[in-house]
């Protein structure tokens, strides 16, 4: 549940990003999905394709 919840906070953020001015939200929500995705039970290989 944790890994699902990381990449939905990772494709959010990306999309954040699109939009230069909303850097400074999309950065810190980034940085907040890949926390949650490294403590998921995924394997290693997909937390690095996601990160």
């Amino acid at each position: 549940m944790k890994a699902k919840i990381g990449i939905g906070i990772i494709i959010i953020a990306f999309l954040v990003c699109l939009n230069p001015y909303l850097l400074i939200f999309g950065v810190p929500l980034f940085i907040i999905g890949i926390i949650i995705l490294l403590l998921s039970d995924k394997k290693l290989k997909t937390k690095l394709i996601w990160i």
